[in-house]
């Protein structure tokens, strides 16, 4: 199997850069591309995250750093590797597995764990939704 598309989910997390780092050199090796994506996803702030501030003021705030961390994930990424960002909205798990379909993505890397606490605790990590959902293979980095 070959793989041309590399689809890297980032939230700003150690293990989401590590799986950045890991999809650089797999892209580089195979001539492969990546598009990477963040998602806002209301669902996963922690309960504190909007105490004092209306939910509109939230999703900005949660918008403005999605945005500012794919940014900051594009800029690691060398010349060499064709690479697009896209910031995506809803469910996370959900989002990146229509996201890979949509681009006909050959493979998924993604950290094993991310940001989202209070989801993890309720529904599950989102990189165990993913690898058990997904039709094409995924790698979880630590």
């Amino acid at each position: 199997m070959s793989y041309s598309c590399l689809l890297v989910p980032v939230d700003g997390s150690e293990p989401a850069l590590r799986a950045l780092t890991v999809a650089v050199e797999l892209a580089s090796a195979l001539g492969a591309r990546i598009e990477l994506v963040s998602v806002v996803s209301l669902g996963e702030l922690d309960f504190y995250d909007g105490m004092y501030k209306t939910p509109e003021q939230v999703a900005a705030l949660h918008t403005r750093h999605r945005r500012a961390v794919l940014e900051a994930a594009q800029a690691e990424v060398p010349d060499s590797v064709p690479c697009t960002g896209e910031l995506l909205e809803g469910p996370v798990a959900a989002t990146l597995l229509k996201r890979a379909s949509d681009i006909d993505a050959d493979l998924i890397i993604m950290g094993r764990t991310g940001k989202g606490r209070l989801e993890r605790l309720l529904k599950g990590s989102v990189a165990q939704r993913v690898s058990s959902l997904a039709p094409i293979p995924v790698v979880l980095v630590g």
